[in-house]
């Protein structure tokens, strides 16, 4: 499944037997250049796309697949085509979004992409800033390349137009792929799309909801999934759709709703269903219950470090975080932190705000910490604590300082004089966020009986995470880094 047209409209194997993009096709589109290095870009990308792999994955620079979807059997790593060459894109996750330069499409980094989707998911966002690729030290010139072309400036993604602007005047196509739609298939990797309309008040409305005011008179009696099956036999069409008061004609081609009686026109908006958060998992869990993937411990034991085998599924995925958007450093060793009293603080706080939050406003995240190398012992035994860490500005609160970017967190990083460092990957509770300030000691009000849960450097991309209560984030993984090159001075 490819968005690639404006808001809610899908071309559905756009790109179906094209055969290209693998390595062929160099030179293409030579000479029309779009601003800011363009033509060089795109002949710097072609020259390094020659021999990669028949399978092309979320990872590499190119994803210029055949089938503009994601394999859905390779989020397991159950495709049976990954060797000889699967059709489809391969990813660790249903979507991944993609640019195009000339007529090839190339991935977008994890990063990147897990921040326009967390701002598409939001139906009531037409736009996000996109940043570009931060700290990429690779060898590799085509990605080199992607670097020059973004600069050090952000974009700006619209979500109507599907595309990426410079603040030059410079534009690139976006897309988003993902796995089927739910409405085509039975997979429980597919895709779930709900559907909107903007009622009189401005705001966006899940069809079967009631509206801003809590009028069930005007709740539709069709669901999202109806409109959803509909559609995807055909994006062109139009379907009606009734409530207790009115008949509605929905056009999917102009994405609008049409009241029959009033002909009063609203848009309407086809987004992927925000992501679940397991509160059931969370809430029926035993108070004793401990990841399963855990060593065993002692009944007296208040602590464990376990070093990771670097060979492990568990290594290698905490490695892929980091090395997203860190490099030029080697890996010492991996630890996992295990302590069941901070464990079940992160768990508890999550069952309490299961009971409050819907399923997607916990929002979990694994962030990185910058620490002191000899707080360690202290962090293991009692958690993180910003009156002891490394973090001298606190421009958005007096909290512990996380983020999305090993690159950022180094920069909290006490090294030695070997250039030995430390980060923390931890488990976090980010929730609602707000944008933070350097005399906040705790988030600002919420409503008048709650408060934000996370302050951030920018809301609507935020890099930076600041936290106020230990309860709130667990220090999952130790990791212990060396630079490449390092110079005290």
């Amino acid at each position: 499944m490819c968005d690639n047209g404006s808001d809610g409209g899908v071309s559905r194997g756009v790109s179906r037997g094209r055969g290209r993009g693998r390595g062929r096709g160099r030179g293409q589109g030579r000479g029309r250049g779009r601003g800011r290095g363009m033509c060089n870009t795109r002949q710097n990308m072609d020259d390094n796309i020659e021999q990669i792999n028949m399978t092309l994955k979320s990872t590499d620079v190119c994803g210029d697949v055949e089938i503009p979807e994601i394999c859905m059997l390779a989020i397991n790593n159950k495709c049976i085509n990954n060797n000889k060459g699967c059709q489809y894109l391969h990813a660790k996750s249903t979507f991944h979004w993609q640019f195009q330069v000339g007529i090839k499409w190339f991935n977008f980094l994890i990063f990147q992409s897990k921040v326009l989707e967390t701002a598409y998911r939001n139906v009531a966002k037409d736009k996000c800033q996109i940043l570009p690729p931060i700290d990429l030290n690779k060898s590799a010139s085509c990605a080199k390349a992607i670097l020059n072309f973004f600069g050090t400036e952000s974009w700006t993604a619209n979500f109507m137009r599907m595309y990426i602007k410079h603040s030059t005047g410079s534009k690139l196509q976006i897309r988003r792929i993902s796995t089927k739609s739910a409405g085509e298939s039975d997979n429980p990797k597919a895709t779930t799309y709900d559907w909107y309309f903007l009622d009189a008040q401005g705001i966006w409305i899940c069809y079967g909801h009631a509206d801003s005011l809590g009028n069930e008179k005007l709740v539709c009696s069709t669901t999202c999934e109806d409109i959803e099956k509909r559609y995807l036999s055909d994006p062109r069409s139009s379907m009606t759709v009734s409530n207790k008061r009115f008949t509605y004609i929905l056009n999917f081609a102009q994405m609008t709703q049409t009241n029959l009686t009033t002909n009063k026109v609203r848009q309407i908006r086809r987004r992927p269903s925000k992501a679940p958060i397991q509160k059931k998992v969370i809430l029926d869990k035993p108070k004793n219950c401990l990841p399963t993937h855990w060593s065993p411990m002692t009944d007296k034991q208040i602590c464990l470090l376990v070093q990771l085998d670097c060979d492990s599924s568990e290594y290698q995925n905490v490695k892929s975080l980091l090395k997203l958007t860190l490099h030029g450093v080697i890996i010492r060793n991996i630890q996992r932190l295990q302590n069941p009293y901070l464990w079940h603080q992160l768990e508890n706080k999550k069952a309490y705000l299961s009971k409050s939050y819907d399923k997607n406003q916990l929002n979990m995240q694994k962030l990185f910490h910058g620490v002191n190398s000899s707080t360690i012992d202290t962090i293991c035994n009692e958690n993180i604590d910003w009156r002891q860490g490394t973090t001298i500005r606190q421009d958005f609160g007096k909290g512990s300082y996380f983020s999305n970017s090993a690159a950022v967190a180094r920069g909290h990083c006490t090294h030695t004089v070997n250039g030995h460092f430390t980060l923390i990957l931890a488990e976090v509770i980010v929730g609602m966020v707000v944008q933070g300030s350097p005399s906040l000691t705790r988030p600002p009000a919420r409503s008048s009986s709650t408060l934000y849960d996370t302050t951030v450097d920018n809301v609507n991309d935020p890099v930076i995470f600041v936290k106020y209560d230990k309860e709130e984030y667990y220090p999952e993984y130790i990791i212990n880094l060396r630079e490449t090159f390092f110079n005290l001075n």
